[in-house]
């Protein structure tokens, strides 16, 4: 009875904040007339963590620790990119610019299709974990690994185009 209550609990939680983030949305697209500030997301980012611990999205060992990281897949994607291009730059780590992913795309579309743009990217990670914790373990593992692809996707929007520097990167180079 205890599993039943908690379970029901944990859907009122996940649909009061899903209605929540599709009001925000709504008020959120340019021209923006509301702002998630630093406190909504780290409480956003505190609720997904939970749910990612607390709840079994598979039954299987490696997919339920492989599926949360795929639903964060638009902001690790965003990171990873930065972290791997500031290395091969040889720039700090840590130092901000405008060479983001969200930056790029906005050189090239308007705000509007930017903005659809990463809705499109965020929704294909969503449909990929719903579409992994659905099916059967050997169909969302073919999921996961026909998704790598999508790591490309800087490259394949034109993004990043690779250079010199990156083929003669070397990563011992950076502590010298």
């Amino acid at each position: 009875m205890s599993q039943t209550r908690d379970r029901f609990a944990d859907i009122v939680v996940c649909v009061a904040l899903v209605g929540a983030l599709l009001g925000f949305l709504r008020y959120n697209f340019y021209p923006a007339k509301i702002f998630m500030g630093d406190s909504g997301s780290l409480f956003l980012g505190y609720l997904l963590a939970v749910f990612a611990l607390k709840g079994r999205a598979h039954d299987v060992p490696v997919l339920a620790l492989i599926i949360p990281v795929v639903a964060m897949g638009l902001p690790i994607l965003d990171t990873g990119t930065s972290i791997v291009r500031r290395m091969i730059d040889g720039k700090p780590l840590f130092s901000a610019d405008q060479d983001r992913i969200h930056h790029r795309l906005a050189e090239k579309l308007s705000h509007r299709n930017t903005v659809l743009a990463l809705y499109g990217v965020g929704l294909f990670f969503v449909l990929g974990v719903i579409l992994m914790a659905t099916v059967r373990p050997r169909m969302a593992m073919t999921f996961f690994h026909g998704n790598r692809a999508s790591s490309s996707f800087p490259v394949f929007a034109g993004l990043h185009e690779p250079n010199e520097r990156a083929a003669n990167y070397s990563p011992s180079a950076q502590f010298r």
